[in-house]
This record gives C-alpha cells, structure tokens and sequence, in this order.
C-alpha cells in the first residue's frame, strides 16, 4: 500500500511540474558601469555556457552573467559604439564573440570577459551582412552572411573564433531571387557536429538542411509554409530537439495581425503549420515543448498547441543546458528568466 501511495504522489508530482505555468521574471539586478542609456538600447544576441550569459545589442553594448542570471552588468566596446552586435557566442565563461550586423562587418573576441577585444574579422564592403552565428563545439563554429553573387555566404573558424576562412564557393548554397536571411535575433542558423540548419526569408522562405559527408555538404531543403513574398517576411528562427524542429516567422512590420507564422517538421517532414502572431526567436524547452518569442509577447507551444504567457515585447530567447530556464532580451535593455517546471 505505502508503494502504491509513494507511486501516486510521485506521479502527481510530476503532473504538476510538467503542466506548471512558466514563470517570467525580469532581471532587475543590474550594474551599469559605463552609464549606458538603457532606454536606447536593443538587445538582440544571447549566449550561453554553463551558468554564463551573454546578451548583446546596439551602440556596442553587452551584459554578462556569472551566476545564471541573477545579476548582470552591461558595458560598451567604446570604439564599436556604433555598433548592432545581433548575435553572441559564448566559448567558455571568460572567452566569447561578439558578431555585428551592418557595415563594418565585424567579429570581435575577448578572452578576458570583455575588458579587450582582438577584432578577428571584418570588411568595410557594405555587400556584407552579418546575420547570425552558432558553434556545434569549443572550437568549431560558423557565421553565415546576406547572399552575394547570388550564395548564402559562410565563414568557418577550428580554433574557437581565432581565425576565420571563408567557405568554398561549391559548398556554399545557391539563394533564390530576393531570398534573404534576417537577423533580427540571430537565430536563422543552427549547427551541430552534422547538420546545419538555416532558414531563410523574403521573396521565398526556406528550411535548407546542410549534412556533411566525408568532407562534402549536402544540402537538402524545405520550401515553408510560413507568411512570405515581402522583404519583411519569412523565416526568423529555427530550433530543434531529439526528433523535431520549429521554425518560426511571420511579418516583422505586423506585430499584431495573424498570420502562417510557424512550421513543425519532424526529421524533415512537416507535420503541423501553425497561424498566429510574428514570432522573432524559438528555443526548445523542458517536457518537449518550446517556447517563442517577438514584439508581440512570449508564447508556449505544448502538445502543439501554442498559449501567450506574457505580451512584454522581446526579441530573443535562448535556453541553458538544463533546458528548464530560458533568458529573453529585448528592447530598453530588458532580460528576463524564464522558468519553465
């Protein structure tokens, strides 16, 4: 009898904690040692490595955690200041990069926790056009930019950003016209140690699916059934886990309509699309659910179906490895936690 009671608590424990509503908290807790105007300030890129966080943004700012999120300081590279670092990486809890979207096309790396950076990669050509990066190791990591000469461009690094190479042309996909990528949270691109996945915007929108071979890429892709055929519309994020992905989208000029705003795949098949507001950033959550994100709020998706938790406006959401709290950033310096069990 005292099994079977142990047994019915514990399930019901259980049931609790997976259906528990997530618990959005903004961080509140933070110093500001080169007074930078917050309320100017648009946090895009967020990075991750054990108990350290990273969020960057405009005017050359980032903030770091030490201890999970409970406490942040923000600072400015004060000769980027003009600077929109959209996308962060985080290599171990004092090494990280910093990649900015416009002209310069910059890669910045600090291996003391953002007291001096070394620029690694740069070009004044305004043809280049940052748009995210993600490693699938410490060491190897790839940034992807704006087609040019009609190809997604890819820069490679084997030393853990140190030095960077470009692809070989033939390995880098061919764009459709008027085929972009966005980088309005650095999530379009996605890499582990065999795939990478990119989804991509305008005219037409995407999921290509890089998988290498003995030394070779092959790329398969998926035309989405996500709103698109506008500048302003596509694919912005895409996430996975064991057996799915979700890739999410919409129209960043129409915060508040409705619209084929996300797609399910499972493996490569898609199973469910999904109507609903613009979705900026997605990330994979505890119990197979995921949580996204945009201007217009912050919803859950369980069970395939999706709920609003909050209406606070963020740009990015990105995960620790517990997969249970989730950082989010957004417009007038604003991070939150997620907590999600």
């Amino acid at each position: 009898m005292k099994k079977k009671l142990a047994f019915w608590v514990l399930w019901l424990f259980l049931s609790l904690n997976i259906n528990a509503q997530p618990f959005l908290n903004q961080v509140t807790n933070i110093s500001n040692p080169d007074s930078v105007n917050l309320h100017q300030i648009s946090f895009r890129g967020i990075g991750i490595y054990k108990n350290t966080i990273w969020v960057s943004g405009t005017k050359g700012t980032f903030a770091v955690s030490q201890n999970g999120g409970k406490n942040f300081e923000i600072r400015q590279v004060k000769s980027f200041n003009k600077s929109d670092f959209r996308s962060v990486q985080v290599i171990n809890s004092k090494t990280a990069l910093l990649v900015s979207s416009g002209t310069p096309a910059v890669i910045l790396r600090t291996e003391n926790g953002g007291q001096t950076w070394s620029k690694v990669l740069a070009f004044t050509d305004s043809a280049y056009f940052f748009d995210a990066v993600s490693f699938s190791s410490k060491k190897n990591g790839l940034v992807v930019a704006d087609p040019i000469g009609g190809r997604f461009v890819f820069f490679e690094t084997k030393d853990g950003g140190k030095n960077w190479q470009p692809w070989d042309s033939s390995k880098n996909i061919a764009a459709m016209p008027r085929e972009s990528l966005f980088a309005a949270s650095g999530s379009c691109l996605l890499t582990n140690r065999n795939k990478i996945y990119l989804v991509t915007g305008g005219k037409t929108s995407r999921l290509l699916i890089g998988i290498f071979k003995k030394g070779k890429i092959i790329w398969q892709e998926k035309t989405l059934p996500i709103l698109q055929g506008k500048s302003s519309q596509g694919a912005f994020a895409v996430a996975t886990n064991k057996n799915q992905i979700l890739v999410t989208g919409g129209d960043y000029t129409d915060t508040s309509g409705m619209q084929n705003n996300a797609v399910l795949f499972d493996t490569i098949e898609p199973i469910k699309s999904f109507n609903g507001h613009y979705l900026s950033g997605v990330a994979s959550v505890f119990n197979n659910s995921w949580v996204a994100c945009s201007t217009s709020g912050v919803f859950v998706m369980q069970n395939k179906n999706w709920q609003q938790i909050s209406n606070q406006s963020y740009h990015v959401i990105k995960v620790m490895a517990c997969k249970k709290v989730g950082v989010l950033a957004g417009s007038n310096g604003k991070i939150s936690l997620l907590t999600t069990y």
